[in-house]
């Protein structure tokens, strides 16, 4: 099978899948490209961390001028150039990530010598979107030849904002559960975590871009409310255009000596395995992000905001906490309990368990595959 991925960019845990859905399917001995938007445009990028693990399993990324912008000049040149990709290659089947890239595939696919089927993963409904973006992304996802959504709630939101299309189903993006962390001795964040950590400090962290959708302002509001005398040191490790306005409002609260800004880190994983807690505040998620099964796979326990999304994963101190969306009170509250006590920590066991049934890479692969291999079936 000669397999095309398209996105806009590998950013995030998005990226993520896409990398290691791509590894995966070539490991099976079928040959892979990946498409993307080369430069990045605002807060959107490509991790090296994804292109890296791309370039090192040898599959090849071709970047074109823009698979993100909808302007019709850009879709129709994009096609194009993706036409001539897909005929030198021999492209049998294209997954598609996002809205964009989709139309741009449909119509490259139109022009090709042979039926290629276009399915779309999609990730996230952002909650940005203009009404015409709704309505065009709802016309392109009724079009194809399959839609996935990454969690039963993002189908229902599909389906409420006019998804008609019969053949869609929900496939979990996951994590592995064999990951073998290496540490990275020389990283100061690391070092730095491992030294509070062993002078008795409480390490919560978030992990992901920091901007307006992941909410990271919550928690430097919760942390205002907690006592000051809590051995708490929270970490934030991500990129994003509010890192400094998060680092001025936490010089205004005077609990700068608490909180630390870190960046983006590509051994996330090993940072969340340090963790006493990690904590979810996002306004929007396509899924249970990839960073709480991360959490869940090293038995860390996770306070997340009660969004539909988490709450597919995380059943209330069952399998984590949950605190009242967009609420700094609420989680101030969970929070000082969490580091108070240590009931977090049955928490735990439960999410690892919930995480074996439902979110383990391998597993979810699988489920790809075939839905690759009836595509191409129902082609004869």
């Amino acid at each position: 099978m000669n397999l095309l991925h398209i996105s806009t960019f590998l950013q995030g845990g998005a990226g993520k899948v896409i990398a290691d859905l791509a590894v995966k399917e070539k490991s099976r001995g079928n040959n892979i490209w990946v498409v993307c938007t080369k430069k990045s445009t605002g807060n959107y990028s490509n991790y090296s961390a994804h292109l890296d693990l791309l370039h090192e399993k040898s599959i090849p990324v071709i970047f074109l001028e823009s698979t993100f912008k909808r302007e019709l000049n850009n879709i129709t040149s994009a096609s194009n150039q993706l036409v001539d990709i897909i005929t030198k290659y021999e492209v049998d089947l294209i997954h598609s990530h996002a809205g964009t890239p989709s139309l741009i595939a449909m119509i490259a696919a139109t022009k090709a010598s042979k039926r290629i089927p276009v399915l779309q993963t999609m990730h996230g409904w952002g909650i940005f979107k203009t009404k015409l973006q709704k309505n065009q992304d709802i016309s392109i996802l009724n079009l194809l030849d399959r839609v996935v959504t990454v969690s039963k709630s993002s189908e229902k939101v599909l389906v409420k904002n006019g998804l008609k299309h019969a053949n869609h189903s929900t496939i979990y993006n996951g994590v592995s559960s064999t990951q073998k962390l290496i540490p990275v001795e020389d990283d100061p964040g690391i070092k730095k975590v491992k030294r509070l950590k062993s002078k008795g400090h409480f390490i919560g962290g978030c992990v992901g871009t920091i901007d307006e959708r992941k909410n990271q302002r919550l928690i430097i509001e919760a942390l205002n409310i907690l006592p000051v005398s809590l051995p708490y040191q929270f970490f934030f490790i991500g990129e994003g255009t509010a890192i400094q306005e998060l680092k001025i409002l936490c010089a205004e609260y005077g609990i700068s000596d608490k909180v630390h800004f870190l960046d983006y880190k590509p051994n996330g994983r090993e940072y969340i395995s340090l963790l006493d807690l990690l904590v979810c505040p996002s306004l929007s998620e396509g899924a249970p992000p990839l960073t709480m099964m991360e959490a869940f796979a090293e038995k860390v326990p996770v306070l997340a905001s009660n969004t539909s999304e988490h709450s597919e994963a995380i059943k209330h101190k069952t399998t984590g906490l949950l605190f009242t969306n967009e609420s700094a009170t609420s989680l101030a509250k969970l929070l000082e309990s969490c580091i108070n006590d240590g009931e977090k920590n049955q928490y735990a066991a439960n999410a690892y368990q919930y995480f074996e049934e439902n979110f383990i890479f391998e597993k979810n692969s699988n489920k790809y595959n075939k839905l690759y291999q009836r595509l191409l079936e129902n082609l004869h």
